[in-house]
């Protein structure tokens, strides 16, 4: 009933689950399950021990990548359930087809998903009557399988025998309940474990809200967006199933989002915040992980003050003086960037042009007056050469230098005028200009004035400008003229002052002009030609007037270049670069860069670059023995610390920080069982356990929860023993009085012995049986065993031969010879009737 129970939970699950693994499923009970050449096609025997079968050659098959035979010829799969964390199986083969003896090859390997495989127990590449294979650190509960091939093809039968430790698992029992926080934020993970339960819980079959995520007994929950969320686990094994679900309800709440509004100047750029960095005004929104490893949104209201132009200052200074501005010292002339500060708190530039004003010097030459002769404010009074230094209107030396020559009191005055043209002569020299003209007689540090004042009478003139366009014509003085230049007219005496008269005209002639233009402009830009705009590729004709009112005609013929714009949406990871142009950005941001093209005009490429973090968890857990921890592509099975690095979905680095521990292991430190002597008391277990967290708790499997049990009838009782955390299963047998010489246990009697013989073996109905070392006159008991541990056959024999006629159906079995309670030897027999 429990195994069609079971059948139909798989039947189920697979319906429901879809492509996700489930644990595998026991065989059904009423044929005896075969090996098969696939992993997720091989169900789980109940009872390994004594199971017998024959390697199959299949077509196509799946084999561990770590199976140790040197060639694949025909994997076969059989799967079963550990009932302790160390086994020891015996496999025997026999009937063997190849001649020369090649046997099989076999090792033990667990899998929760029949793709990834870990070897559980050494591996034998070749052997032909027996091995042992000793499986270390199973979970008790967990499937594992037996892997077989064929040595150099050959086909043998096999048998499989429990050595020590066991291959049943015991129902999960106690108050199982999820331990891990009720609540997240958004971007932390949670690490859950199922706790408070015994007996061989190998699954967990956890799902989150209805959906599969692992197996184990805890599992790592991550990358949750805020909500409410159903944890689930089911915990069991294939032999009793998984009838508890326990749940437990997460909360993954968001953080409030944080506001920030900063200005800054744009000198202090970048502005970085929480690893993002900014470099223009805008309102940014991103999410940033807090120490505690939680997703916080933040919403960033950045203003940028830009840097105004600088402000032009022109000065001047003499040698040797000093020019400020603010705090900084200027003393040799050129050109200066002087950075302020300014009162908003940013830079404030001023561009100084700073020039040297040299001395000047005047040089006045002879110098005729009388004496005292006032330079400035400094009176000179001795005739001769003098040097005087004043300080000009800007604060610099002003130096005057001359010769002083005394002017006598006594002038000689004349006054004359002529016309325009005519020539006077004055001391021998021709003039032609009105003034006044000095001559100076100067005897030795004296000297005479003669003064004559010339007047010359302008002759009268008037000059007429004028323009005419080209073509046209304009007649002054009875002429008619059509070239540019200047024409006068000469009218005698016509002056009012008795002297001629001019009269001019100043012609220009203004010429139509014809422009042919090719140019060309960048998409998006313009050309103005009068009152014209074109923006449009093509060629335009346009009469204008021109300034000087004549006609002008442009040609011009017209070429857009196209801009070339480039937009990148980019990402990496942190401590990575991006190059972009000559530069690599390793911050997030948009970042322009122009390139120039071979038509002047720019190319742009906008970068919008992001990065993301390096996401790094901790995980400190402690499990029982024999427990695994599969953390990605690991499987840890001992005390483990160190930092693990994984590659995310999305390529970059995820860190797991891990710290794993084991508990101690329950053992049973001392035991005595007594047998069951066929009467009202029956036979009796007790136990006394060692290692793990005392104290202990004990659950029989008739139901008693003491380390000593009695009233028992013959046969196998299996103690769950657990203490706080992990839990540990014991088998112990019960014999009749009568059996006691067996170890209790060993769940059949030993391989061999010396006292007993068989023949032929294998046999088909008759098996011929030869004892030594027997009291010849008292009788000797023959019992028969089949591998479940089960008497199909017992019969008395006098002397030391005896012929043992059987019915029982093919298969492996165990002869046993008894004479008075005391074992004589036992011997395998294999039964051949087909």
């Amino acid at each position: 009933m429990r195994r069609l129970y079971l059948l139909c939970l798989f039947a189920f699950s697979m319906a429901s689950a879809g492509n996700a693994q489930s644990p595998p499923v026991v065989c059904p009970g009423n044929t005896q399950p075969l090996p098969v050449p696939f992993c997720s096609q091989a169900c789980i025997v109940d009872y390994l021990d004594g199971y017998t079968g024959r390697n199959q050659w299949f077509p196509q098959w799946d084999v561990p990548p770590q199976f140790c035979a040197p060639l694949f010829h025909s994997i076969n799969w059989v799967g079963f359930t550990a009932g302790t964390p160390q086994l020891t199986l015996r496999i025997q083969t026999y009937n063997c087809e190849l001649p020369q003896r090649t046997g099989l090859q076999a090792g033990i390997f667990g899998t929760l998903d029949c793709s990834s495989f870990i070897q559980v127990s050494n591996c034998v590449p070749q052997f032909y009557d027996e091995t042992l294979l000793t499986a270390q650190g199973l979970i008790p509960g967990r499937a594992y399988y037996l892997v077989i091939d064929g040595n150099e093809g050959d086909i043998c039968e096999f048998e499989v025998q429990v050595v020590s430790g066991s291959t049943q698992a015991q129902p999960v029992f106690g108050d199982p309940v999820i331990i891990g926080p009720d609540s997240l934020c958004a971007g932390r993970s949670g690490f859950y474990e199922v706790q408070g339960f015994g007996g061989g819980a190998g699954y967990f079959n956890w799902e989150l809200d209805g959906a599969p995520i692992g197996q184990e007994q805890f599992v790592i929950i991550s990358g949750l967006a805020p909500g409410t969320y159903e944890l689930c686990a089911n915990p069991g094994n294939p032999a009793y199933g998984y009838d508890t679900t326990i749940c437990k309800i997460i909360e993954v709440i968001a953080l409030p989002a944080i506001a920030i509004d900063e200005t800054v100047c744009i000198e202090d750029l970048p502005f970085t915040y929480q690893g993002y960095s900014f470099t223009a005004s805008g309102t940014y929104s991103f999410n940033t992980i807090t120490p505690d490893g939680c997703e916080q949104a933040v919403e960033l209201e950045l203003t940028v003050i830009d840097l105004a132009p600088p402000t032009l200052v022109n000065a001047a200074i003499c040698p040797g003086d000093d020019y400020f501005i603010g705090n900084q010292v200027f003393r040799v002339p050129g050109s200066y960037l002087v950075v302020l500060t300014a009162q908003n708190g940013c830079d404030s530039l001023v561009q100084l042009i700073l020039l040297f004003r040299p001395p000047s010097i005047s040089v006045l030459g002879d110098v005729v007056a009388p004496l005292p002769f006032l330079v400035g404010n400094i009176e000179i009074d001795t005739t001769g050469d003098f040097a005087v230094t004043l300080t000009s209107q800007y604060g610099c030396d002003s130096i005057v230098v001359g010769t002083l020559i005394a002017l006598s009191p006594d002038t000689l005055f004349t006054d004359t005028a002529i016309c325009q043209g005519d020539t006077v002569f004055y001391n021998m020299q021709p003039l032609t200009s009105s003034g006044v003209y000095l001559d100076t007689l100067i005897n030795m540090d004296t000297a005479t004035i003669q003064q004559l004042t010339l007047t010359v009478i302008p002759v009268g003139s008037d000059t007429l400008a004028a323009s005419i366009c080209e073509g046209n014509s304009l007649i002054f003085g009875g002429v008619d003229y059509t070239q540019s230049g200047l024409y006068c007219d000469t009218i005698p005496g016509g002056g009012a002052n008795g002297c001629d008269s001019i009269c001019c005209l100043n012609l220009t002639v203004l010429p139509n002009d014809t422009t042919f233009l090719d140019t060309a402009i960048c998409m998006g830009e313009s050309i103005i030609i009068g009152n014209n705009l074109y923006t449009a590729p093509g060629q335009y004709t346009d009469v204008t007037t021109a300034v000087n009112g004549c006609d002008s005609i442009i040609v011009i013929t017209l070429e857009v270049l196209p801009i070339q714009e480039t937009f990148l949406n980019e990402q990496i990871c942190e401590g990575e670069t991006y190059p972009l142009g000559g530069a690599e950005y390793s911050q997030p941001g948009q970042y322009m860069e122009f390139f120039p093209s071979s038509t002047s005009c720019d190319s742009v490429v906008t970068l919008n670059l992001s990065v993301i973090p390096v996401v790094e968890t901790e995980l400190d857990t402690t499990l029982c023995p024999g427990q695994a921890l599969h953390v990605g592509p690991y499987v840890f099975r001992e005390p483990f610390q160190a930092e693990l690095q994984f590659t995310s979905a999305n390529g970059c680095d995820s860190i797991l920080h891990l710290a794993l521990s084991y508990r101690d292991t329950i053992r049973v430190d001392t035991f005595a069982v007594e047998p069951d002597g066929q009467d009202f008391f029956g036979g009796s277990i007790y136990v006394e356990l060692a290692g793990g967290t005392p104290p202990y708790s004990y659950l029989w499997s008739d139901g008693r929860t003491e380390p000593f049990i009695d009233f028992l009838p013959s046969g196998r009782y299996f103690l769950t023993a657990a203490d706080a955390h992990c839990s540990q299963g014991f088998l112990f047998k019960v014999p009749l009085r009568d059996e006691f010489g067996s170890d209790p246990i060993i769940l059949r009697p030993g391989n061999g012995g010396s006292g007993i013989a068989v023949s032929p073996n294998p046999f088909s109905q008759e098996l011929k049986v030869q004892l030594t070392g027997i009291d010849e006159g008292r009788p000797v008991r023959l019992l028969l065993y089949n591998f479940a541990g089960q008497l199909v056959h017992k019969e008395q024999a006098l002397g030391i031969n005896h012929r043992l006629r059987l019915q029982a159906p093919a298969g492996v079995y165990w002869l046993v010879a008894e004479q008075e309670g005391i074992r004589l030897g036992v011997e395998r027999v294999v039964c051949g009737r087909r």
